[in-house]
């Protein structure tokens, strides 16, 4: 029988006498073994009570058993007593300093802010590189925000060779960016409330971990260590300045300031974002307007009534509006039609069964290891051609009966009137003679038809649900369902997989007619539909969210693949998260969606193929959704986050969305419990194309339609396919883009705070039908090699509400309008930026070279095959004081390109000079060759 795995544990590897330490110091006496360093530790955010501070020296950011631990108290202190054998290296030498951890969850444990006691605003990890005194016993080494920031800054291999300098200049630079003392953070700044300096630190780190700065995890301690790049650490908390200043400005001319006043200004801009206003009141949401009240909602006029929408007029009714006919419905405009766009649910059919991956063409991502899979002690083998189970490693199989039952694995078969066999696996009571606590694997194969498995398991276990050549058409049900909702499920994918969902958009799905939906064909008459949900058409089944489906989490890795094909809702469904690390998914979806999730999607490797070909009216196929949880659960989450992997998504609506928008979903005015829609992407490759038509919702175009449960539907006809959207923001600081849309290829939509920022990467960004990039706020490249082209007259390359500015990187933004948004950012510009008609630069498909006055090129492109008005254009090499011309017409050879863009210079022959700009040392954005003028710009002090 198979229990347990042997795995030779680090803590065995180090009383071997294999040990990971970096630098070292021989110098002075080296102290024995059996002694201790007494390390004192003091965790400030707060002080933060509860978190488990460790000496982390084996470097892996995992406690073992045989590292020194404590818990910190109620002023964060926490004293450490490391064994010396712990920090010698090899050859007996003792390091000088040591990484400590400090970990703090949220349910355990308390921010102490000037003596008043919060809850913490998120799980957080802190950490520090601690360069110790082993003499000084008093000294008190303070673990704080900036100093896990400034450990982000240095590369992983370079910690354990760490100088004491090069740790201070980290610190220094975020500090820095902060616009923190550095001096005053190595004190006990939650010590003194009418110190200006302690006052501002204590700020800055709260709102930097209120906002998610930090790691939330020991995990993602390790990950952001390995991939950090520092200009990126830097960008984010710059990013935050604002706010912080904000927050600050509120208290530092505040009589008597207490920590309830502190506290009290962080709750009111824990929803804001670094674009909010000073003005904002404590409470207000970033859309309120002066004079709202409290029960206002987004976009409210101060006379508005509570329950009025955004349209309303004084005295208006719900729902009325002006020049409404009789016959109107609630909502409808003078000149809405009649039309409705309902579709026959009659019509619908269950998708065929696909194999995606068999004529897929994109990108493979790396797989990589799942660092949170637990250790497995049992395994169980299920094959679901004849429902049997082995536990000796697939080699005796004994068939299960419903009722059935062996080492408490239990399995029960419903049958219903359709002949579906909905097969449960109840691993909750599950018990092996010799294992204390049973963390099971299940390795899944064979066919079943029409059928559904369930697995059940303890609340807050940790299942492994191995695939190993499955094959389920699951009729008018889910086809793996894993459950209760505290469920993390380790799906690890091996050979090729298939779950194919028989059920169809339009119908309205339950255990029996008049249960949750009815319809008139086959309701019994003593059944009470008043509370009800009527459905266009009703099918004796389930209706859960996805084919592969939970209200857990969901953890995909290994190196074989999985297809899903479905015409219903969801592909692949998690109300918590989804997390991916390894293997092939491939969705194929004629209803709604791919991947779907409320609180977050994490990609860290392996490959993501979506095919989302269903056209429903308002209900068109996206990508990977996030659609957000506006509750203490989902507060702070809802965002995403890729670190690598491949995505390739052809979809009629939306690719990628983390979707929760606070003018349309925020059900209350309370912005505690408020999601994150944030998008930070720093690797992977990215092939998306979006092929839906453009319907802004802005229109008072109104319909009726049947939405995937077959209930009538009234609302605004809308249609939005964009490529990468953030409602809050999107973060780019790597991967490898192409993205071809037909609307906005990114896009972060929320009104002033939105933001899009590029400190890295390749984009190729096209949009046939909006702006290349779109951001209600800001726009910030400072890095990566950036192609933004929009071809539409009324559209741009880069748009932007707030200010667009350019720091570094290889920039060109093609528009097909005349818009020029490079002047809204040129006090923030620090690369000089040209905008550039495009009768200078040439016609499609023509090449275009700038040199400087030696005539060296220092920008090249190869126009795409589209129109344009006007370019924006930038590269380090247009930083110098000098004359630049404009040679259109060019042939190019040599050099290095990326969609026609080129990031290493080429030789030009041939062309014509067009125009010359001539730059000075205190302007960085030109726009006198952006029209049909003399060719000369002058230059102009922005």
């Amino acid at each position: 029988m198979k229990y347990s795995f042997s795995k030779l544990s680090l803590a065995v590897l180090l009383s071997m006498g294999i040990t990971a330490c970096g630098g070292s110091s021989s110098s002075g006496s080296t102290p024995d073994d059996d002694g201790s360093l007494e390390l004192r530790l003091q965790v400030i955010d707060g002080y933060v009570e509860g978190a488990v501070c460790f000496g982390d020296v084996n470097r892996n950011g995992t406690q073992e058993s045989s590292e020194a631990w404590k818990t910190a108290d109620a002023s964060g202190l926490a004293v450490l007593e490391i064994p010396y054998r712990d920090l010698k290296d090899a050859s007996g030498n003792l390091a000088d300093h040591v990484r400590v951890i400090c970990k703090a969850v949220r349910s355990s444990a308390t921010d102490h802010i000037y003596g008043v006691p919060a809850a913490l605003a998120n799980d957080a990890v802190f950490s520090r590189e601690v360069f110790f005194d082993r003499d000084n016993t008093a000294a008190v080494y303070t673990v704080t925000p900036f100093s896990t920031l400034a450990d982000l800054l240095i590369a992983a291999g370079d910690h354990g060779s760490l100088k004491s300098e090069t740790y201070t200049a980290s610190l220094e630079r975020v500090t820095a960016a902060a616009g923190v003392s550095q001096s005053i953070i190595a004190t006990d700044y939650n010590a003194d409330i009418n110190n200006a300096d302690a006052l501002r630190a204590l700020v800055a780190g709260e709102l930097l971990v209120r906002n998610n700065v930090l790691p939330g995890d020991a995990a993602d301690l390790e990950s952001r260590l390995e991939s950090s790049a520092a200009d990126t650490v830097i960008a984010e908390i710059v990013s935050y300045k604002p706010l912080i200043d904000s927050v600050y400005a509120s208290l530092e001319n505040k009589e008597g300031i207490t920590g309830a006043d502190v506290i009290s200004a962080l709750n009111s801009a824990s929803a804001d974002t670094p674009e909010d206003k000073p003005e904002d009141k404590p409470g207000d949401t970033p859309e309120d307007k002066p004079g709202d009240t409290p029960e206002d909602k987004p976009s409210d006029t101060p006379e508005d009534k509570p329950g009025d929408t955004p349209e309303d007029k004084p005295g208006d009714n719900p729902g009325d509006q002006p020049g409404d006919n009789p016959e109107d419905q609630p909502g409808d405009n003078p000149e809405d039609n009649s039309e409705d766009e309902k579709e026959d649910p009659s019509d619908a059919t269950p998708v065929s069964k696909h194999d995606l991956f068999s004529t897929y063409t994109g990108e493979y991502g790396k797989n990589t290891a799942d660092p949170e899979a637990p250790a497995f002690n049992v395994e169980v083998y299920v094959n679901l051609t004849d429902a049997s189970i082995s536990l000796d490693g697939g080699k005796t199989y004994h068939e299960l009966h419903d009722g059935d039952s062996l080492y408490g694995v239990s399995l029960k078969n419903t049958v219903d009137a359709s002949n579906h066999n909905y097969v449960t696996v109840d691993l909750s009571g599950v018990a092996f003679p010799g294992v204390r606590e049973v963390t099971p694997r299940i390795v899944l194969s064979g066919k079943l038809e029409n059928g559904t498995i369930e697995f059940a398991g303890k609340d807050n276990a940790q299942i492994g649900l191995v695939l190993n050549g499955v094959d389920i058409s699951s009729g008018n049900y889910p086809a793996i369902v894993v459950s209760p909702k505290t469920v993390t499920a380790h799906v690890i994918l091996e050979g090729d997989n298939y779950l194919t969902d028989g059920r169809v958009f339009g119908t309205g799905y339950s255990s029996e007619n008049g249960v949750d939906f009815y319809d008139d064909a086959a309701v019994s008459p003593d059944v009470n539909d008043e509370d009800l949900v009527r459905t266009a058409r009703w099918g004796l089944g389930s209706s859960d969210n996805g084919t592969l489906t939970t209200k857990g989490t969901l953890r995909f890795s290994g190196d074989g693949r999985l297809t899903v094909s479905t015409a219903y809702k969801h592909g692949i469904y998690a109300k918590n998260r989804i997390y991916v690390y390894g293997g092939a998914i491939g969705v194929y979806n004629e209803g709604q969606h791919g991947l779907v999730s409320k609180n977050g999607f994490d990609m860290y490797g392996g490959t993501v193929y979506v095919e989302g070909a269903g056209k429903h009216t308002n209900k068109q196929s996206r990508g990977i959704i996030v659609s957000g949880d506006e509750s203490e659960a989902g507060a702070g989450l809802g965002g995403m986050t890729f670190a690598g992997g491949a995505v390739t998504i052809n979809t009629v609506g939306k690719a990628i969305s983390a979707k929760w928008d606070i003018e349309e979903d925020a059900e209350t005015t309370d912005s505690e419990d408020d999601p994150l829609p944030r998008i930070n992407i720093t690797g992977g490759t990215f092939s998306i194309t979006t092929t839906g038509a453009v319907i802004d919702s802005d229109t008072s175009n109104y319909i009726t339609y049947y939405d995937a449960d077959g209930v009538e539907t009234y609302e605004k006809k809308s249609s939005s396919p964009e490529g990468i959207e953030g409602k809050l923001g999107v973060a780019i600081s790597g991967g490898r883009f192409v993205i071809n849309t037909t609307d906005d290829a990114l896009n972060a939509s929320r009104d002033g705070d939105g933001f899009i920022s590029i400190s890295g990467g390749e984009l190729f960004l096209n949009s046939s039908g909006g702006d290349a990039i779109d951001s209600n706020g800001d726009i910030s490249i400072s890095g990566g090699t950036v192609l933004a082209v929009s071809s539409l007259g009324s559209e741009d390359g880069l748009d932007c509400d707030g200010k667009l500015t350019v720091s570094g990187g290889i920039l060109a933004g093609l528009s097909g309008s005349s818009h020029e948004y490079a002047s809204s950012g040129a006090e923030g510009t620090t690369q000089n930026v040209f905008v550039v008609g495009s009768s200078y630069l040439g016609s499609r498909e023509s090449s275009v070279a700038v040199t400087n006055s030696a005539g060296t090129p220092v920008f090249a492109l190869t126009l795409p095959d589209s129109s344009f008005s006007l370019a924006t254009i930038s590269a380090p090499g247009l930083a110098e004081t000098d004359t630049y011309s404009i040679h259109s017409g060019v042939t190019l050879t040599g050099g290095e390109s990326f969609f026609g863009l080129y990031t290493e210079m080429p030789a030009f022959t041939g062309g014509s000079v067009t125009g010359s700009i001539e730059t000075n040392d205190s302007t960085h954005v030109y726009t006198g060759l952006s029209g049909a003028n003399s060719g000369k710009e002058p230059p102009v002090k922005r």
